[in-house]
């Protein structure tokens, strides 16, 4: 179980999540994103898969000790497996930091 996840977005999209004009982040399901975000398990001799459950992200804009960065609730994880995407449903911002110059 993971409970928390940290992610590096581009600024527009940071900008669109802190205004709440964006309630949800996609990711393409990339061998990376797959093996951080499913968890297999064994079940009558096949190999099936969960998804973490994650309740909340860290989204960061930038470099540096003074980057913007906001945390918010996970309200559902969910894997779109015909479009090939993991989709990131937000709830409340939890906490904001270095947003001033935003």
């Amino acid at each position: 179980m993971k409970k928390l996840l940290k992610l590096s977005i581009s600024r527009d999209i940071f900008e669109a999540i802190l205004s709440k004009n964006v309630s949800f982040l996609e990711k393409e399901a990339s061998s990376y994103w797959k093996k951080e975000l499913l968890e297999p398990k064994f079940e009558d001799n096949k190999i099936l898969y969960d998804i973490y459950k994650i309740e909340k992200i860290i989204l960061t804009n930038g470099l540096g000790n003074d980057k913007p960065q906001i945390t918010i609730e996970i309200d559902n994880l969910e894997y779109d497996k015909s479009r090939g995407f993991f989709i990131f449903h937000f709830g409340k911002i939890l906490e904001q930091k270095n947003i001033s110059n935003i």
